[in-house]
């Protein structure tokens, strides 16, 4: 009786882990998808803002080169957050992945654990 009560508590650690790291990975699911809306959004401003640009030029020539200056503002101050935004995902898929990984092992040692009780709940019902 003891042993069931120690396996029961255990298996509803298990599952409090498991809930938990669910959330977790939800979590992160909808971070690094908001990253990847974030970058296609950069693309496109980066897009617009060049035929802009371009065709500001184009009116105005004798501008072309505060035109090119400000592209090449825009273009970096771009790139800055695009590097900084897939270094971001970067460790968010390396976490996922981790996590991924535990949840696996807890998923396959709480397999484990119910075919172990349902032996013993075998073995209790032939002893009767």
């Amino acid at each position: 009786m003891q042993q069931q009560k120690q396996f029961l508590l255990q298996q509803e650690q298990q599952r409090k882990q498991l809930q938990h790291l669910l959330q977790q990975q939800q979590e992160q699911q909808r971070l690094l998808q908001l990253a990847v809306e974030r970058l296609e959004q950069l693309r496109k401003e980066e897009d617009r803002d060049n035929r802009l640009h371009r065709m500001e030029a184009c009116k105005h020539p004798r501008q072309q080169q505060r035109v090119l200056a400000l592209l090449q503002q825009n273009s970096l101050r771009m790139h800055k957050e695009r590097k900084l935004l897939m270094q971001q995902l970067q460790q968010q898929l390396d976490s996922y992945q981790a996590q991924r990984q535990q949840l696996q092992q807890l998923q396959h040692q709480y397999l484990q654990q119910e075919d172990y009780q349902r032996s013993l709940q075998r073995q209790a019902l032939q002893q009767q």
